[in-house]
C-alpha cells in the first residue's frame, strides 16, 4: 500500500485525498454551499451525490499517479478536514501554475489556516513551479488580502470580468517568486 502524502505546518496538515473525505464533499457541494459565493461564483454547478463520489474517486486515482500533488486536503492538527488547496494552470498558459484554497466551514476562516495552507503548499510546489500565480476576483476580498499578505503582486487585471447585483467585478492575477518574499 502506498504511503500517505502529508505536509505538516504549525497549525494545519495538508494531506492526500481519502475515501473518507467523500461525506464532507457531499455536504459542501449539496448543503453548506456558502463558500461558492467566494470561489468563482460564476462557475456554480449542481452536483448529485453520485457525481461527487465519482469526482472524488477520480481525484484519488489521479493523485496516486501524480508526481506533483495539485489537490491536497486542509486539516487541523486534530485531523478535522476543513477544506482543500489546489493548483491549476492558467487558461492562457500551460506552464503558469496558479494556487487556490477553499475552506467551506465558516468557523475555520479568519484564523490563519488559509494563509498557512497556501504557504505550505507553495513551498512544496516551488521545486517544480516558480513563480506561482493566484487568480481571484475583486469580490473575494479575503483571498486578495491573504495573497497580498503572503507577498503576491498583481500582474494582470481584467476589468468588468463579471457582474452580480448590478456591481461589476474584475478578475485579478497575482504572481510570487516563492522564497523571495
Amino acid at each position: 500500500m502506498k504511503e500517505k502524502f502529508v505536509l505538516k505546518g504549525d497549525n494545519i496538515i495538508l494531506r492526500s485525498l481519502e475515501i473518507t473525505d467523500i461525506d464532507n464533499y457531499i455536504h459542501w457541494y449539496t448543503v453548506d454551499r456558502e463558500w461558492e459565493e467566494w470561489d468563482a461564483p460564476w462557475e456554480r454547478f449542481n452536483f448529485d451525490e453520485e457525481s461527487i463520489k465519482l469526482f472524488i474517486l477520480s481525484k484519488i486515482i489521479e493523485d496516486r499517479k501524480s508526481k506533483v500533488k495539485k489537490f491536497l486536503q486542509v486539516c487541523t492538527k486534530d485531523g478535522t478536514h476543513i477544506g482543500w488547496v489546489n493548483a491549476y494552470f492558467l487558461k492562457e498558459s500551460s506552464n503558469k501554475l496558479a494556487v487556490g484554497i477553499t475552506l467551506p466551514p465558516t468557523d475555520f476562516r479568519g484564523k490563519g489556516y488559509g494563509r498557512e495552507g497556501l504557504i505550505l503548499f507553495m513551498n512544496y510546489l516551488k521545486e517544480n513551479f516558480n513563480p506561482i500565480y493566484m487568480e481571484t476576483w475583486t469580490g473575494n476580498i479575503p483571498m486578495m488580502r491573504v495573497g497580498e499578505n503572503i507577498g503576491f503582486k498583481e500582474v494582470h487585471r481584467e476589468e468588468n470580468f463579471w457582474s452580480k447585483d448590478s456591481i461589476s467585478y474584475d478578475r485579478v492575477t497575482y504572481k510570487i517568486c516563492v522564497g523571495s518574499n
